[in-house]
């Protein structure tokens, strides 16, 4: 078994055109030696074997030796010496055999046009030679016309077979590539959102201690000293998210990292965050739903996360309210704020249109969810968006 193995293994590294001028050198030997021991009957159509019959004999099978670099030109030379060879009457054995390989391998390298002409030629001149030896009185069975359609047929067939498998695992191969890269991009893109969103909230968040540390430095300085301690210690958290993010977007391989598949199960935690920062933050959750997928999860934590973001952005230190409710198989997403408590500060177009909020909204349309915003009647801000808990996406 082995000895086979190893004999696959050399066949399949010896070059094409090595290959190929074998199979014509071992065909063409036994052609000539039976072409020298025909006996040709006197009175009969057929000419006696000369050095011209042995140059056009050779002729049908020694152009294989470079079929595959050039079929439709072996085709076309073995077509036309075999059309000379029928004309002069010489009578080899296999005398189609070069041309059906020719036809496989037309059929195996060009372009079904090309090869539908070359498997139809070479049925004409099958058809033709009989139909001439017909004419010059030479008896012909009926099974050779049905037997010389089934062979060059089947030549084209096998050939034309091997062809569109390889032109199938050709594509395929496009294919798996295509996708390879669209999953780098699609996960890069999304490593890109995660740190928009990291890093803007860190940076909100220093902001707002920054400003807490500016007006406590004289008047309450243990007050500002934590400030700019939360400010140092946020500074290092960021910096740390920033370097996990970009090694992920600098490396080809996914990564599961908790940095990427933040949870609602860190809701209290994030809300809790705000809260030390000023904000009025109250939170409710109606319903259960234990079939929330990982990317719907992560979806929904970010939305809340960039909403908060937005109004201790825009709104200062205010009230605001969270809610989820799980109403069958979906997750509402609703949180609102009051709107600056003391009036001077409002939202401008960067709500709007700004970063955050394109963020969440291709959040949600990555997990086929929708998402209004807008300010409210009475003042304040609204974000609610509408989630499908049955994805199976991640």
């Amino acid at each position: 078994m082995r000895i086979v193995t190893r004999l696959a293994g050399a066949a399949t590294s010896v070059p094409p055109t090595v290959g190929d001028a074998a199979l014509a050198a071992v065909l063409v030997v036994p052609l000539l030696i039976d072409l020298s021991r025909r006996e040709i009957p006197e009175g009969g159509p057929f000419r006696a074997t000369d050095p011209l019959g042995y140059v056009l004999v050779a002729l049908l099978i020694l152009p294989l030796a470079v079929r595959r670099l050039h079929p439709v030109a072996v085709f076309t030379v073995i077509l036309v010496d075999a059309s000379v060879v029928a004309a002069l009457f010489y009578a080899p054995a296999s005398y189609g055999f070069g041309l059906i390989v020719a036809t496989y391998t037309v059929a195996a390298h060009v372009p079904r046009p090309g090869s539908w002409a070359a498997h139809w030629l070479a049925q004409a001149f099958a058809a033709g030679i009989k139909l001439r030896a017909l004419a010059a009185g030479v008896e012909i069975g009926w099974f050779a016309w049905p037997l010389d359609m089934v062979y060059v047929g089947a030549g084209w067939f096998l050939g034309d077979t091997i062809q569109t498998k390889r032109r199938y695992a050709d594509q395929l191969e496009r294919n798996r590539e295509e996708l390879a890269r669209h999953a780098v991009v699609e996960e890069r893109t999304n490593i890109a959102r995660e740190l928009h969103d990291a890093v803007g909230h860190a940076m909100s968040v220093m902001v707002v201690h920054a400003g807490a540390g500016e007006r406590n430095v004289d008047a309450s300085p243990e007050r500002a000293r934590r400030a700019f301690q939360a400010i140092g210690q946020v500074g290092r958290e960021s910096l740390d998210d920033m370097d996990r993010l970009l090694g992920l977007l600098r490396s080809d391989e996914t990564d599961d990292n908790a940095l990427l598949r933040p949870s609602l199960a860190g809701l209290d935690h994030l809300v809790d965050e705000f809260i030390e920062l000023g904000l009025d933050v109250t939170t409710s959750v109606a319903g259960t739903n234990s079939r929330l997928g990982p990317g719907v999860d992560q979806a929904a934590f970010r939305i809340v996360q960039e909403a908060l973001t937005n109004t201790l952005k825009h709104a200062g230190p205010t009230r605001a309210e969270v809610t989820l409710r799980y109403a069958g198989d979906r997750l509402d997403i609703e949180v609102r704020d009051h709107g600056p408590r003391s009036g001077a500060r409002h939202r401008g177009p960067i709500e709007r249109h700004g970063r955050g909020l394109t963020g969440m909204r291709e959040r949600v349309e990555v997990q086929a969810g929708t998402l209004e915003v807008g300010p409210c009647e009475d003042g304040g801000f609204l974000v609610v968006a509408h989630l499908p808990t049955d994805r199976v996406r991640s």
